[in-house]
């Protein structure tokens, strides 16, 4: 007899052991689009800041901040991950999103927003020669590396073309297909047109467009959801930079004096030299990104979810039984995994039933 701890497995992960190299997120065709609405994005900036503050408290130097569950499906099967072109192109691991993927959309959006906020900032810094500042490049330099491996998997070791060689760390259903081809891949979701439109902006080697805001320009809807909610990121970044009152941020002269802190969001204390900036009047360019480096840094090693996982055998009953407990699904939305799981999921975009569907929501 199977027993339940040898179905369901659980871990306790940081959202950069999460969303690490060799790691796809497939949102399956039964799920509902993405969101989130303002109010929950502030309250997720609220609890990192809230993270952040007590790190600065002597019996909480192990502080983190849990934001809920992540529950995925384990399973490489074609027809889980239809439709795909070349298994090759596939990342090597790929986890269906059971639930969780309002919060998971989300980190990627933030990171996405961090990355552009501190390298247009580092590119735009007039001071930036200075000898001060030697230490927070370094610091930069790791960060925007490791925020960019969160959204997007190099598979510059397959065969590829330019572009198609990064591919976004998170696609949808029938809209989207991983492909290192330029012929054989697509990106229309929002999530995976966004990761992938910002791809290009990154890899383009233009100075010019990497120091302006990123617009999504031609890849986005400008009424769509999800670039709503990147503005609504792109202002509460800038409050976090500045160091805002509206939201729950340290004071950077807090920071300078609690070695606490800077050990446990980056390892070491900072040179003496940084925490007499920190702790002056002035240096205001510096001041901002340095708080978006720490900002970053707890948010990717600092913020944990639990990780559930089981085989794919279990994908339709256990979205059934989570979405019983949730927001109410409607009628439609009820009975279209059981149309799926009838149709086979690698012949639902071809069958009748998809053909009903489309009609039906136009």
């Amino acid at each position: 007899m199977e027993l339940l701890k040898d179905v369901f497995k659980a871990e306790s992960k940081s959202t950069w052991d999460v969303l690490n190299r060799g790691f796809g997120f497939y949102i399956p065709p039964y799920q509902r689009q993405y969101d989130w609405d303002r109010e929950h994005i502030e309250r997720l900036f609220e609890d990192i800041g809230h993270g952040l503050m007590q790190l600065l408290v002597k019996e909480k130097k192990n502080s983190i901040t849990f934001i809920g569950t992540l529950i995925v499906i384990n399973d490489m099967l074609p027809e889980t991950i239809a439709p795909n072109i070349s298994r090759s192109d596939l990342p090597n691991n790929i986890l269906s999103v059971i639930d969780g993927q309002q919060r998971l959309t989300t980190i990627l959006l933030i990171n996405i927003g961090l990355h552009d906020e501190i390298t247009r900032r580092e590119n735009n810094l007039k001071n930036k020669n200075e000898p001060d500042f030697e230490w927070l490049y370094d610091e930069i330099i790791d960060v925007v590396a490791n925020l960019q491996e969160t959204f997007e998997e190099d598979k510059r070791r397959s065969r590829g073309e330019k572009i198609y060689q990064w591919q976004p760390r998170m696609i949808r259903a029938y809209d989207d297909s991983w492909s290192c081809s330029e012929q054989e891949a697509r990106y229309k979701s929002p999530i995976a047109a966004f990761i992938h439109g910002y791809s290009k902006r990154i890899h383009d080697g233009n100075e010019s467009i990497m120091n302006k805001p990123y617009t999504a320009d031609g890849y986005v809807s400008k009424e769509n959801v999800l670039w709503k909610n990147y503005e609504n990121i792109q202002n509460l970044l800038k409050k976090v930079s500045g160091g805002n009152e509206d939201l729950e941020i340290p004071f950077l002269e807090d920071i300078a004096r609690n070695e606490q802190f800077q050990k446990a969001i980056l390892k070491e204390k900072f040179p003496t030299n940084v925490s007499d900036i920190l702790s002056a009047e002035g240096n205001d360019d510096f001041k901002e990104l340095i708080r978006l480096v720490l900002f970053a840094n707890f948010l990717m090693h600092k913020v944990g979810v639990t990780v559930v996982s089981a085989p794919g055998a279990y994908a339709f009953d256990m979205f059934e039984s989570l979405n019983t407990t949730g927001e109410p699904l409607t009628v439609f939305e009820t009975f279209r995994p059981k149309v799926i799981e009838s149709e086979k999921l690698d012949k639902y975009e071809s069958s009748d039933s998809r053909t009903y569907e489309v009609h039906t929501l136009i």
